[in-house]
C-alpha cells in the first residue's frame, strides 16, 4: 500500500505534516490510499499509535489490484508541542488470491 496527496496518484507520501495546529483545534487531511500489491485486498485497517490526538476514518475496507480509496486524518492536539508530533501509521490488510 501507498499514499498519495492526491486522487491522480501523483504525489506519493512518506511523511505526513499537520503543520501547526493550536491545542484545541482541529486540522483534517484526506489522503489516496493505493494498492500496490498486485492482487486485491479486503479487511485493510490503517491504525495510529497516537490515538488520542490522531484520528484516521477508512469507509472502504477493500480494493481492488491498482485501486485507491481517500482516506482521512484527523489531528485535535491536546497538548501544546514545541517540536511536533511523531506518530506512526500501520496499515493492514488481507490479499484475496483466485
Amino acid at each position: 500500500m501507498k499514499i498519495f496527496t492526491d486522487a491522480e496518484l501523483k504525489n506519493e507520501l512518506t511523511t505526513i505534516d499537520f503543520g501547526i495546529v493550536k491545542v484545541g483545534e482541529t486540522k483534517i487531511n484526506t489522503y489516496y490510499l493505493f494498492n500496490d500489491s498486485g492482487t486485491e485486498v479486503r479487511d485493510i485497517n490503517v491504525a495510529v499509535d497516537n490515538k488520542k490526538e490522531v484520528s484516521v476514518q477508512l469507509t472502504n475496507t477493500s480494493l481492488p489490484k491498482s485501486g485507491s480509496t481517500p482516506f482521512t486524518l484527523t489531528y485535535t492536539p491536546t497538548l501544546e508541542i514545541k517540536k511536533g508530533l511523531n506518530t506512526q501509521l500501520q496499515i493492514t490488510a488481507n490479499e484475496i488470491y483466485s
